[in-house]
């Protein structure tokens, strides 16, 4: 990217990053396969403490390099940091053999999504996965024009607008290890209803702040309520997929956060467009109502 000569060039490249883009998948898949299944839970939330360090220590790098050298040379040095991990994936990271065969001796076919599908259980968890990046990503169009609305004289938008952005993330780092932990002694099912609840709760009483010191106390609190539930649904992934399947459900539950990613700006541009910026909060907190029922009201739920 850091040779490209025009922007069609950039754009097809972006679509190539993509389409290799199942590190993440990847190395949930490796980790839910090779943990003790009683232990998962903690295994997954270190991991999702991993990723969002790197979501947010990763714009901070960015916008470091682009000041200190250049645009070009940002892309080359983020491609040598990518190298440095295909590198320590490959000869620290062992996987153990774990091939389920048939009794005939011919390897179980993989999932398809006709199959998936017709799995009430994992629909209902990747369409979870999507359904709370929808959530998450429907704030971020307007996160900074709120921040604007509610700072005072004095202050620096752009500075609080950080702030505020980081508040989930930095929660997260720290709440997700122990939610994994109580995950597994407790069950995994109990910390999903209360991420939900909490959620809910939350995101509702974030739609009535009056001052940007208030917001950001209440996206720490959103942070929280994602450390309860993203190791959370994976972990029951991991519970409910036979271990030769492990692999193509995550990738699965990958495109569905994909998806999320997606359509959460639009929805959430859409509703600050035809209402306020506040009721979007609202729209997330009915989204956490609706994934609280669906889930109460599941086989997955009753089945612990």
């Amino acid at each position: 990217m850091g040779f490209v000569t025009n922007v069609w060039e950039l754009f097809a490249l972006r679509a190539l990053q993509g389409a290799f883009g199942g590190y993440v998948s990847n190395s949930n898949a490796l980790v839910a396969a090779q943990t003790p299944r009683e232990h998962s839970g903690h295994s997954l939330s270190i991991l999702v403490t991993g990723i969002t360090a790197g979501n947010l220590l990763g714009p901070l790098l960015g916008g470091f390099l682009a000041d200190a050298f250049s645009y070009r040379i940002s892309f080359h040095i983020t491609g040598v940091i990518m190298l440095i991990v295909c590198l320590l994936t490959y000869f620290l990271v062992h996987e153990k053999p774990n091939v389920q065969t048939q009794p005939s001796g011919k390897q179980k076919e993989s999932l398809t999504f006709k199959d998936i599908r017709s799995n009430k259980v994992i629909l209902l968890l990747i369409t979870t996965t999507m359904l709370v990046q929808v959530v998450t990503m429907s704030i971020n169009p307007i996160l900074s024009l709120f921040v604007k609305e509610l700072t005072t004289p004095g202050q620096s938008v752009t500075m609080m607008a950080g702030l505020v952005a980081a508040m989930p993330g930095i929660s997260t780092v720290l709440a997700a290890p122990f939610f994994g932990r109580l995950g597994d002694k407790i069950g995994t099912h109990k910390l999903l209803i209360f991420g939900f609840v909490f959620a809910m709760i939350v995101f509702a009483l974030t739609s009535f702040v009056k001052n940007v010191y208030i917001l950001m106390f209440f996206r720490l609190l959103t942070g929280v309520s994602d450390a309860a539930i993203l190791p959370s649904v994976q972990t029951l992934l991991t519970k409910n997929t036979a271990p030769e399947n492990t692999s193509i459900v995550f990738s699965y539950n990958q495109s569905f956060q994909s998806l999320g990613n997606m359509f959460g700006p639009l929805l959430g541009s859409a509703i600050a467009t035809i209402f306020d910026y506040r009721q979007i909060f609202l729209f997330c907190s009915l989204i956490m109502v609706i994934n609280f029922v669906s889930f109460t009201r599941s086989k997955l739920a009753k089945a612990y």
